[in-house]
């Protein structure tokens, strides 16, 4: 909790930014202009914390509690349902009523469900918690996105996303290690870290001002324009991508690339932190530069290659049989997914007009939701009838098909946005 404390505390004071040797000291000052960045990052970190630091445990969760492999799943899914039908709520609530009244409540009741859950009995008891949880959640990353389309404008935005993505992802990458390390003691002390909700809630109470667009007064002329925008290609095919994109991260990677290092190499949860922990870092490199891939590469370009690298990295996990050797396919993965995240996501902000980013923007975490949903289902049906090396090559086939046909579909992006 002290730590978190402390980086908010430079943040809000020293106007820096969380840095990284990917970005240069001209991208930092851009950045770091606006005071509220700092929060900002705090609000996207709680966001995620609730996945990436209790990845490592599910095998161990598993065990202890007794849960099959098709089912251990569940505990990312019942995380992830809420998302699904909440983030356009909470868009539409953050259009018509402020971000601080809405990401406020989902900071405290992902914190309190989070912490409750060290005291869970059963299997159910953590489910119900985890749904819970979800609600809360569904609030926080989205709106993290939401701010910075309301703090910055044009390639400043792009930066901001990329190093907001970066931040995410260090995050991601620092917190399997830690819950890792907490599951060696018992499998519900990684749920210990989600108190932080708690912490961030109470900082943003009194730190984070109001930021809101001019909103739109009447709810048939909000709801209008909403589906007006709602219908056009760019959308449409933005939502599929994510859909699509985190299907393949959440469940082969996340939930069955992480048994897959137990059930074939009996890595602990320490060790299978560590391999989640270089993902996650990967993901932050390639993220922080965005928008300078931007400037030299069509967007179709970039998501064309991006799916081309992570269903080359699928391809070659099942193949190998060292341990050590699945860090080139855990780099190759994280590489191609940080090229197409940071990008997807400066492409829900431009979607339409200021006063319906938050609507618009909640399309795409309604998407990410989905993938990150169905994900572990589909890919437990799969380990179900066949095998969890299939799982990979499936996922595999589904990367490299997306490619293809987004190498079309995604021209789209390149006219007709905000």
């Amino acid at each position: 909790m002290a730590v978190w404390t402390l980086v908010f505390y430079l943040c809000q004071k020293t106007n820096e930014v969380f840095v990284n040797p990917f970005l240069t000291k001209f991208d930092v000052k851009i950045v770091a202009l606006n005071k509220k960045i700092g929060i900002v990052f705090g609000i996207s970190l709680c966001g995620i914390v609730g996945l990436s630091a209790i990845i490592p445990a599910l095998p161990k969760i598993a065990n202890e509690l007794n849960v099959s492999l098709l089912s251990i799943g569940l505990l990312i899914t019942a995380f992830t349902l809420p998302g699904i039908f909440l983030s356009p709520v909470m868009g539409v609530l953050s259009d018509k009523f402020g971000r601080k009244q809405i990401v406020i409540p989902c900071l405290l009741l992902f914190g309190t469900a989070g912490g409750l859950s060290f005291f869970a009995i059963d299997f159910t008891q953590l489910l119900v918690l985890r749904f819970l949880q979800g609600i809360g959640g569904s609030g926080l990353t989205i709106l993290g996105v939401i701010l910075i389309g309301d703090f910055y404008d044009g390639n400043a935005r792009v930066k901001a996303m990329g190093i907001n993505t970066s931040v995410i992802n260090i995050g991601t990458g620092s917190f399997p290690l830690v819950g890792g390390a907490l599951a060696l003691i018992g499998w519900n002390y990684p749920f210990l870290l989600l108190l932080v909700g708690v912490v961030v809630g109470v900082l943003a109470l009194f730190l984070l001002e109001n930021a809101e667009g001019s909103q739109i007064s009447a709810t048939f002329s909000y709801l209008h324009e909403f589906l007006k925008y709602l219908k056009k290609p760019q959308s449409i095919i933005l939502f599929v991508t994510a859909v699509i994109a985190f299907i393949v991260i959440y469940g082969a990677i996340h939930t069955y690339f992480t048994l897959f290092l137990d059930l074939k190499f009996g890595l602990n949860s320490f060790q299978i932190g560590i391999f989640s922990s270089l993902l996650s870092f990967t993901i932050a490199a390639a993220s922080s530069q965005a928008d300078k891939i931007e400037n030299r590469l069509s967007v179709r370009i970039i998501l064309t290659l991006a799916f081309i690298l992570e269903g080359i990295s699928l391809v070659l996990i099942p193949l190998i049989d060292r341990v050590l050797l699945l860090i080139i396919p855990v780099i190759i993965f994280g590489f191609g997914f940080g090229l197409a995240l940071p990008l997807l996501l400066t492409l829900a902000t431009r979607l339409g007009p200021m006063e319906l980013r938050g609507v618009l923007s909640s399309l795409i975490y309604s998407g990410i939701r989905i993938g990150q949903t169905t994900g572990p289902i589909l890919m437990g049906l799969v380990v179900l009838y066949s095998s969890i090396e299939i799982v990979f090559l499936l996922s595999a086939i589904i990367a490299f098909s997306i490619s293809f046909l987004g190498f079309f579909a995604w021209k789209i992006f390149e006219k007709g946005l905000y």
